[in-house]
């Protein structure tokens, strides 16, 4: 309750306010022979990678030129894989059902998109999908954190979900996270400069926290958080189902504080889901529900 209130003070003791519209929205021209999935921008903004339908593959659409080329068609690659900052290498996990039809062997993969080279680092029963972050390689193996690359650099760096808890691995130790109390948690995210999160909890919905999990902030029963790249505002997805399959969807932007929103898509015919911001433009690219993959520019200004 305390951080709610002191939240609230915080903002009626500002003048301005920022308000974010968006400006233009247009389908990314990839062929219409798959149904498309999981998009990422690129470090650079340049690219735009995508998956497809079962996350089978991964493909790199350059804005430039307008080409698109396939990067691996290993299967399940385009679940949760990683690009570096500066866009030039891949990493994902790969699996393989074993020849007996229960048993798995997981790989983590390392593409190396300017050498052309591919590196198998690790293979196990259970591995976790992988980080890239200040030049190192990030991975857990039954709960095992492993690290390969560079010197650690002191920031925060988000390892998914471990028994439903959010994981980080800060300041060389892998720390888990419960902000909301007995919490069930997807979707991690941590805003550009390490010093908040936002996630979705099952039963209580999205919510932004500092990186040691205090001063929460309730957003709502909205999913996929993406933050912009000023850390601001973090965009998500207000999708309805049924139960068994999704009704509609539509963008939305929620202030960091929780008090500012805007309804950033609206349509009856397209379903907008999944949303990634850029770390460089004003610019959001998601998924549809039929398989197409939208680009979004947006503005963001001051009003009193």
């Amino acid at each position: 309750m305390f951080v709610r209130i002191f939240m609230l003070m915080f903002v009626s003791a500002t003048t301005l306010w920022s308000q974010m519209k968006v400006v233009s929205s247009e389908q990314v021209p990839l062929p219409e022979d798959r149904h498309w999935t999981s998009p990422r921008f690129s470090g650079d903004g340049k690219a735009i990678f995508v998956s497809s339908e079962g996350y089978d593959g991964i493909w790199k659409y350059d804005r430039s030129t307008r080409k698109l080329s396939q990067i691996t068609n290993d299967r399940g690659a385009g679940y949760n894989y990683f690009l570096s900052e500066d866009g030039n290498t891949l990493a994902y996990r790969r699996t393989t059902v074993l020849k007996d039809g229960v048993n798995r062997v997981q790989e983590i993969i390392v593409l190396d998109m300017l050498a052309g080279e591919r590196s198998r680092i690790i293979e196990a029963p259970t591995v976790s999908t992988p980080v890239l972050a200040s030049g190192r390689l990030i991975y857990s193996v039954d709960g095992e954190v492993r690290t390969s690359g560079g010197r650690p650099k002191d920031i925060p760096i988000l390892l998914g979900i471990e028994t439903t808890k959010i994981a980080l691995f800060n300041s060389g130790e892998k720390v888990l996270l419960d902000p909301l109390g007995n919490g069930s948690y997807i979707w991690p995210v941590v805003a550009p400069g390490g010093r908040h999160l936002a996630a979705f909890e099952m039963t209580r919905g999205a919510f932004v926290c500092d990186i040691d999990g205090n001063n929460v902030v309730r957003l709502g029963r909205f999913n996929a958080p993406s933050w912009t790249r000023d850390g601001e505002w973090i965009v998500m997805m207000d999708d309805k189902d049924d139960g068994h399959q999704v009704l509609s969807s539509d963008l939305v932007a929620v202030r960091i504080d929780g008090q500012e929103s805007a309804v950033l898509t609206k349509s009856d015919e397209t379903i907008e889901m999944y949303p990634d911001c850029s770390p460089v433009e004003n610019e959001i690219v998601c998924a549809t529900l039929d398989g197409k993959i939208l680009l979004i520019t947006y503005t963001t200004q001051e009003k009193q």
